[in-house]
């Protein structure tokens, strides 16, 4: 990879917590999917393994310790709302900055 696709230099750091947040949101969904102590402590440890071996780009700011990131929430919906935002966001964000 390039320098370009790996430095985190080239997004500001709100784009940088609009990605941890819809990573980091996608495994909070994945464990309050089934609230089975088994399948919630599987899909955590299945979620961590993903953002801990994450690469390029978006392993560079995940593995970043930003300020900020919020997932609380009422209920699952709200943490859906941040979370599929975000998502959203972090797609036309790469597509744009990191297209490769």
């Amino acid at each position: 990879m390039s320098e370009k696709t790996t430095s985190t230099e080239i997004l500001t750091p709100a784009e940088k917590l609009t990605l941890q947040t819809a990573a980091h949101g996608v495994v909070s969904l994945m464990a309050a999917a089934d609230p089975g102590l088994i399948s919630s402590t599987r899909s955590g440890m299945a979620g961590g393994k993903a953002l801990s071996s994450a690469t390029g780009l978006v392993g560079h700011v995940l593995a970043e310790m930003l300020k900020g990131l919020d997932l609380d929430g009422s209920s699952t919906a709200d943490l859906a709302d941040r979370t599929f935002t975000a998502l959203t966001d972090s797609m036309t964000l790469l597509k744009t900055k990191a297209p490769a």
